[in-house]
């Protein structure tokens, strides 16, 4: 696997092992089945930066966690990896502007706790990436059981 692969190739790859490491959001839309759907949560984001959300809930091995934005568009998965809150993934380092390929996102594997990936944003994330208020801000987590 090389440093070049995003999350939601590195997320398919995890679940079957295919792939070739960099896919769509659309790419990985069949593990993300309404019906395993465990809990959904938005993050509270603060003006400065930062922010909390309501507790995931029990993570199972091979649960994926799902980010979407305000306006529903899918913006970064990972792997819970059965330790807790961890989870594993392609470009799975939280940032302060997760989410834009080749401007702040890490391209790096690594274990992070879920939910993370999105508490650090500012409130007027929208504004600052030059989007309509309510467009990326709140983020919604999901957690779907494993496939």
């Amino acid at each position: 696997m090389t440093n070049r692969w995003n999350c939601h190739g590195g997320t398919q790859h995890v679940y079957n092992g295919s792939g070739s490491g960099s896919v769509g959001p659309g790419g990985v839309t069949f593990l993300l089945d309404p019906s395993r759907l465990k809990k959904t949560v938005t993050v509270t984001h603060t003006a400065t930066g930062g922010g909390s959300h309501p507790a995931l809930g029990t993570l199972a091995r091979g649960d994926i966690v799902a980010y979407f934005t305000a306006n529903g568009s899918l913006a970064h998965t990972q792997t819970c990896t059965g330790n807790g809150d961890e989870t594993y993934g392609a470009n799975n380092i939280p940032l302060t502007f997760p989410g834009r390929p080749d401007v702040d996102e890490a391209w790096q594997w690594g274990y992070s706790r879920a939910g993370d990936w999105a508490n650090n944003a500012a409130a007027d994330l929208d504004t600052r990436l030059g989007a309509a208020p309510g467009t990326i801000i709140p983020f919604t987590i999901k957690v779907f059981s494993k496939p």
